[in-house]
């Protein structure tokens, strides 16, 4: 092929950093002191007790189990299955979601707002450290009296891609000061689910009372790994879950990541879960991550709900976990997306202005009635661009004389080479919906690269 043979580089490269990271970490937690600490936490309001092998939370002398979600919409959808708390990356909007919330009965995780060194926090530079820290400040003296506010995270994944040692006692300063203003509610940090990252915090960082971990595709593994090779002893929560990470799966020729259907994904959420959260004693719950509609990568990868309001199969998973039975109405979902004959990870190459069929499977739990719908959009430009950094929705092409027959679809490739993806969705007119996609790349035709070359 002639285009993006050397595939992948931005991945080499992350794999070279995070080699980089772990020799800083096995530096600090082999050649620097250690400090003590215990795990717990207490107060009249909060409790974290250690009970058998594991550790239990307690509100208002209540046991509490986090039933939670990452994000901040559709809240009455949250109460409605079974949900009780919703986890916050900052403070912005923060007076109205706590009303919210607190209006329903349900508790957050506030995220403070603490600058990951990426983003041009130098964690060496006092008179910086300064200024994070009053605002800090300024934010738990405004919050810390709410009653919907359950716990605070100093921060969320401050250490990807960043290797600077002073991180991590910084971190436990700012956790320090949180609970010198407000000693009810317990303080956590979010971090990823490498070793050198848990391990940082669990050496230097005593004064944080409960970890907090982004976790996706390793979720099943979890307890296993906390027992082998992080030495975070303490509760945990996870303030992230969720299907597949496209950093997890496979890429395309081009370096595009395949993102898995939503039949798929609605499966590993029902079995991530139950793997690494259900019967686990060290854990005080998780936060099922999108709940709303994000574009990341794409707008369906993490995305719970259309951009509409629609609910997923995921949506349908967690309902399952948080009430031992399915709701009254499953999502529909859509599987076997193939284009041109060639399923998603075969790197599908496409000529300018060629019609082409993609085939798929949809079907609905209820064997409800389904529209289809489909659509054209150009890959992102996502790759300077880290999970979770903001994305704008790529163009959508139109123009592109599709026609649907069950479930098969003609359409013409664009008129333009480069890299797209067609989107598929199932809808059952009851509010659910399902999705499917599958990247490809626009050649020039033998014509076009002729003309060109005269």
């Amino acid at each position: 092929m002639l285009f993006y043979l050397n595939k992948r580089i931005n991945s080499l490269k992350s794999t070279f950093v995070a080699l980089a990271m772990l020799v800083v970490m096995l530096g600090m937690t082999s050649c620097e002191e250690k400090v003590e600490r215990s795990y717990g936490f207490e107060s009249d309001l909060i409790q974290i007790k250690a009970e058998g092998n594991g550790y239990k939370m307690y509100l208002e002398g209540k046991p509490f189990y986090i039933k939670g979600v990452a994000g901040r919409e559709h809240l009455d959808s949250l109460v409605k299955a079974g949900g009780n708390c919703v986890r916050t990356w900052s403070t912005a909007g923060l007076d109205t979601l706590l009303d919210a919330a607190h209006k329903r009965g349900l508790k957050v995780m506030v995220g403070l707002d603490v600058t990951p060194g990426r983003l041009g926090l130098d964690y060496t530079n006092e008179e910086m450290l300064k200024t994070q820290r009053e605002l800090v400040r300024k934010s738990v003296r405004k919050y810390k009296d709410h009653p919907a506010l359950l716990l605070w995270s100093v921060g969320n994944e401050l250490d990807l891609s960043y290797e600077e040692k002073a991180l991590y006692p910084e971190i436990n300063k700012l956790a320090k000061m949180v609970k010198a203003i407000d000693p009810r509610h317990p303080v956590s940090v979010s971090v990823g689910v490498q070793p050198y990252w848990i391990n940082g915090v669990a050496t230097h960082c005593p004064d944080i009372d409960l970890l907090a971990i982004n976790i996706f595709q390793r979720l099943p593994t979890i307890r296993k790994r906390f027992s082998e090779e992080f030495l975070w002893k303490g509760p945990y929560i996870f303030s992230e879950w969720s299907n597949r990470g496209f950093w997890e799966g496979g890429y395309t020729d081009w370096d595009a990541p395949v993102e898995d259907d939503s039949f798929e994904k609605g499966r590993q959420f029902f079995d991530y879960y139950n793997k690494g959260v259900k019967g686990n004693e060290l854990c005080l719950g998780a936060f099922a991550f999108y709940w709303g509609n994000k574009q990341e990568r794409t707008h369906t990868w993490f995305s719970m709900f259309s951009e509409n309001g629609e609910k997923n199969s995921r949506y349908d998973a967690v309902y399952h976990h948080w009430n031992d039975v399915w709701p009254s109405n499953r999502a529909p979902d859509i599987k076997n997306l193939s284009l041109n004959g060639l399923p998603p990870h075969k790197s599908v190459y496409l000529d300018e202005g060629k019609p082409y069929t993609a085939t798929f499977e949809s079907f609905d739990p209820e064997d409800d009635s389904l529209r289809i719908d489909w659509e054209v959009l150009t890959e992102g430009n996502y790759r300077a661009i880290y999970g979770g950094d903001k994305e704008g929705k790529p163009e959508k092409i139109e123009g592109l004389d599709g026609k649907l027959e069950q479930n098969k679809l003609s359409f013409q490739a664009p008129l333009k080479s480069g890299a797209y993806r067609l989107f598929i969705y199932a809808h059952d007119k009851k509010g659910s919906f399902g999705a499917a996609n599958i990247p490809f790349f626009v050649e020039e035709t033998e014509l076009v690269k002729d003309l060109a070359n005269n």
